[in-house]
C-alpha cells in the first residue's frame, strides 16, 4: 500500500498530531502516529511578524533538507527556497527579487511526501 503522512498543526504553528493514510483499493484508513506537545514547535519563524528577514526553522524532523515554498494570499507561489540544516531565510521577496507587499504569507515545507506549513506576516 502507499502511505502518506500529514501534520496537523494549529494557528501558531505548533504540531498537533501526525496521521499516516493508508490508501489500499478504494479505502482510505487513518492511523495515529505522533502527538507533539505544543511547546515544542515543528516550524518556526523568527521574528514572526518580520520586517527584514525572517529564519524558519524546522525541529523534530528526520530530514534536513528540503525546499520551503512562499504562497501569496491568493495561492500563488512566490519563492522556492532550498532548505539546508532544517532552516531557511526569506527576505520577503520573490522570485525575481522584487519585494512584496505587506500581509499574510504561507509557508510550506516539503520533503519527499512530508509536508509542514507556517503562516508569515511580512510588515514594511
Amino acid at each position: 500500500p502507499e502511505y502518506n503522512c500529514h501534520v496537523l498543526l494549529n494557528t501558531s504553528g505548533y504540531g498537533m498530531l501526525i496521521y499516516k493514510h493508508s490508501h489500499d483499493s478504494n479505502m482510505i484508513s487513518a492511523e495515529k502516529v505522533s502527538v507533539y506537545s505544543k511547546s515544542h514547535p515543528l516550524l518556526a519563524a523568527n521574528p514572526n511578524p518580520f520586517t527584514g528577514n525572517v529564519k524558519i526553522t524546522m525541529s523534530g524532523l528526520a530530514t534536513s533538507s528540503g525546499q520551503m515554498n512562499i504562497y501569496n494570499a491568493q495561492g500563488k507561489l512566490v519563492r522556492s527556497i532550498h532548505v539546508q540544516n532544517q532552516s531557511a531565510v526569506w527576505d520577503g521577496r520573490n522570485n525575481e527579487c522584487v519585494r512584496l507587499p505587506e500581509g499574510t504569507y504561507m509557508g510550506v515545507f516539503t520533503s519527499g511526501s512530508f509536508k509542514l506549513s507556517i503562516r508569515l506576516c511580512l510588515m514594511h
